[in-house]
């Protein structure tokens, strides 16, 4: 042990010795290894921890996918009867509306976010109130009483945390609720640490009702509300309930006369991951062969450094200390190079990755991320005290001592020097492509056309109370005077308004079929996008008018509507001809109203709905004049900073009725923006991890070549003291940095041809074995490779024969 202590002594001694040194190995460990465990601890919350949920790898998502369409039906509450009638695979199956609503709680209350679910539901996700209790099967039928659940949030802010709220009556107000403003009576507050993330889009709901509130609902086998969280018996998997849910589906449609409409069931962790988890995965072997680029380097620098310490190393030895007892000094001063950053680089990457994805401060350090940094420190210090222990093993004692042949003894190591700056090029090579096929991909991205100009439009959400304003005529007064109003604020240029924003939620699928008018073939699914606008929304949001012309005050007017559809919906269902004039028979109007009929007057230019990457669906758009929402996407179109006008457009609204809440304010590229987080999230940390290994590759360059120099000095002298130009001396330098170069790019590009194979699904319009990202990486490395080069070549130019000769 007093050995032990000993070295650890000595060790801290050296570092100190050498403060310089010690500062650039702790700094590039605190890359490598505090970059592994930030990524780490993103694995370990995505991918590793279990859901917030008991029992959670028994939880499932259940739901319809039809095999003519692209995405999962809803659920409707027969269907849902009838599956846990006749299921014997699940112990709960559970029920919740498929998009919040914002509902207002009380009088003249800002509105809270709203879900509608069974009772079945916390059964499956076993969920304990703190008050009160939970919804009853007695509560899951269109008679129940209309109940109510808080969230722990919403009962602490809104009530104060008042311990007498349960059997309180409040009236909830929403468009979509029957009889609204309906009075319902609270039974119970849910749990602090209770949060619905079980869907994507419903975290932050505030309040629950009961499938009471939607009694007109149980009797329509075709209302598709909600989708379904089920709970599997204990030893049930998937494939046995998705074996089972196939012939129950199959009896269901023989028996209703229906289509068989498919079912599937997943995990519930999958369903939330998704494709997340290969990206991530990717990510973390990113960041795992960064720390590799960062090992070498470090054991190139402990290389170098140790080449100073030959005759201290070879006196030790000679006075009897053994070799293994020589590498256990350098394992001990490695190991403590290592503590010094097992922690702090970790700090350190999760500030930087914090300032730029905010949801990376909610990523703790919890006892398997530390485990894993443990590791990974440890396995670094072994990685990059090899190299030296090696060399420590093949140092001879005697030609050390004779000093005059300490320059060629050292020598014979700088060709494993020569491999590991070889190692450290072609890692980096991989992860510049890898970066480069990302960047190129979100430029691509970028680039795409939406078919609108998101600059400088702002968009919030109005909300038009049912008891103010049931009548079409009252909603569409108050939204045209709206409009007006908006139009004559300082530094506005245009106003719009929608049902359906484009990047915001999903979209409608109407369907329609043709009255009077072009046919459409008859193996094509009739059905289309819908959405109610403004006469100027189009203009607003910049998306061009191809054909026709666009709404006008006059479309109010008759009993035939007017209708816009976009090129899509031309080119699918009329190609090659021209549809205008055509009359629609839409199957449900806009906003659940009765079948209308449509004219088509004009046709726009395609614009995105609801990511960049998607294909454009079909789309018609109607008047909202003749249909106006309850809830209603204004975009307004300034001269001025967007979100300057918020302040303003409260007021206003505020000063034509203080009921109608106003909400959801964001640019309409911050919305833009928030369907390419995944992407934006990907290009940052590669492309930090590929700066970073790029760097570092050249500092091993850097260091690889200036210590050639030095121990080629009397070699040098004597070339230029034989006549050797300066130009000869600095190509003889640079031949040795391109040699290393061109080995290592070679071994790069075959590890990169099979990596972007992998990451192929991350790209968009780009393909994995892109030409200029082939041949624009392996240059920008020729390049860094010679200017590394250049700086120890160029010292090398000016070496003194005399001074040289002198010295050895």
């Amino acid at each position: 042990m007093s050995t032990l202590i000993n070295d650890v002594k000595y060790g801290f001694r050296q570092l100190r010795k050498n403060p310089g040194f010690t500062l650039i190995v702790v700094l590039t460990l605190a890359l490598g290894i505090g970059a592994n465990t930030s990524m780490f601890s993103v694995v370990n919350t995505v991918l590793l921890d279990p859901l917030p949920y008991p029992d959670s790898d028994r939880l499932v998502r259940v739901f319809t996918e039809p095999t003519h369409k692209r995405f999962r039906t809803p659920l409707s509450i027969p269907d849902l009867l009838d599956w846990q009638k006749q299921s014997q695979s699940f112990e709960s199956l559970g029920l919740v509306n498929y998009v919040p609503l914002t509902v207002l709680l009380g009088e003249r209350a800002p509105r809270v976010k709203m879900l509608k679910a069974s009772s079945t539901l916390f059964s499956a996700l076993d969920v304990k109130p703190v008050l009160g209790r939970i919804f009853t099967a007695e509560e899951d039928r269109p008679n129940g009483d209309l109940t109510l659940l808080l969230s722990y949030d919403l009962w602490q802010s809104r009530f104060a945390a008042d311990p007498n709220i349960i059997g309180r009556q409040i009236a909830v107000a929403n468009d979509f609720i029957e009889g609204s403003p309906a009075h319902c009576t609270v039974i119970g507050v849910l749990p602090a640490d209770f949060h619905p993330s079980f869907c994507e889009g419903f975290e932050g709901t505030q309040c629950w009702l009961s499938l009471s509130i939607i009694k007109d609902r149980f009797t329509q086998p075709n209302s598709h509300i909600g989708t379904v969280v089920a709970k599997l018996k204990p030893g049930v998997t998937v494939s046995q309930a998705q074996a089972e849910m196939e012939g129950i589906a199959t009896h269901m449609a023989t028996q209703y006369g229906g289509k068989d409409e498919g079912v599937r069931i997943v995990s519930l962790r999958d369903d939330l991951v998704k494709d997340v988890d290969t990206t991530v995965w990717i990510l973390f072997a990113a960041v795992g062969c960064l720390l590799m680029i960062v090992c070498v380097n470090v054991a190139n620098l402990l290389l170098t450094k140790s080449s100073s310490r030959d005759r201290e190393i070879a006196v030790r030895a000679a006075l009897g200390a053994g070799r293994w007892r020589l590498v256990q000094q350098v394992f001990i001063e490695s190991l403590l190079l290592v503590i010094l950053v097992a922690f702090g680089g970790n700090q350190l990457l999760f500030a930087w990755l914090g300032d730029h994805i905010p949801w990376m401060h909610e990523l703790a350090l919890d006892g398997r991320v530390l485990a894993f940094t443990a590791l990974a420190c440890l396995l670094s210090c072994v990685l990059f005290s090899l190299a030296p222990a090696i060399r420590l093993l093949g140092c001879e004692v005697l030609p050390v001592l004779q000093n005059s042949a300490g320059r060629s003894t050292s020598s014979r190591y700088r060709v494993l020097q020569d491999a590991l700056v070889v190692i450290q090029i072609s890692m980096a090579l991989v992860l510049l492509v890898g970066a480069g096929l990302l960047g190129r991909s979100f430029v691509s991205l970028m680039r795409t056309d939406l078919g609108m100009k998101p600059e400088n439009v702002l968009t919030f959400q109005v909300w038009l109370p049912r008891d103010q304003f049931p009548e079409n005529r009252t909603r569409s007064e108050f939204l045209n005077r709206m409009e007006s109003e908006l139009q004559a604020l300082p530094g506005v240029c245009a106003v719009g308004s929608t049902s359906r924003l484009s990047f915001t939620a999903s979209w409608n699928m109407t369907g329609f079929s043709v009255k009077d008018g072009l046919s459409t073939p008859a193996d094509v699914q009739r059905e289309a996008c819908s959405q109610a606008v403004s006469p100027d929304y189009f203009k607003t949001i910049g998306t061009k008018l191809v054909k026709g012309r666009f709404f006008n005050e006059r479309d109010t007017q008759g009993t035939v509507g007017k209708m816009i559809v976009n090129e899509t919906m031309v080119q699918r269902f009329w190609p090659d001809q021209n549809p205008l004039g055509t009359r629609l028979d839409i199957d449900s109007g806009v906003g659940g109203n009765t079948p209308s009929s449509y004219e088509i007057v004009g046709i726009v230019a395609d614009a995105k709905q609801m990511t960049i990457q998607e294909d454009i669906k079909p789309e018609m758009s109607v008047l909202n004049a003749q249909f106006p929402p309850f809830g209603a996407m204004f975009t307004v179109k300034t001269d001025v900073e967007p979100m300057s006008q918020v302040k303003a457009i409260r007021e206003l609204v505020a000063n034509l009725d203080k009921t109608v809440p106003v909400s959801d304010f964001c640019t309409l590229q911050g919305r833009i923006n928030d369907t390419i987080w995944r992407e934006r999230f990907s290009l940052l940390l590669n492309g930090f991890f590929s700066v970073t290994a790029l760097l570092l590759a050249s500092l091993g360059v850097y260091g690889v070549m200036a210590y050639a120099v030095n121990l080629r000095q009397q070699e040098i002298g004597i070339r230029i003291a034989l006549g050797a130009q300066r130009g000869n001396v600095l190509g003889l330098i640079l031949k040795k940095g391109c040699l290393l170069a061109g080995i290592g790019i070679a071994i790069g590009i075959l590890g990169a041809l099979a990596v972007t194979r992998i990451i192929e699904f991350m790209l968009y319009q780009v393909k994995p074995l892109d030409p200029v990202t082939f041949a624009v990486v392996p240059l920008l490395l020729v390049a860094v490779t010679l200017l590394a080069c250049y700086i120890p070549a160029r010292r090398a130019t000016k070496i003194d024969p005399m001074e040289a000769l002198r010295y050895e």
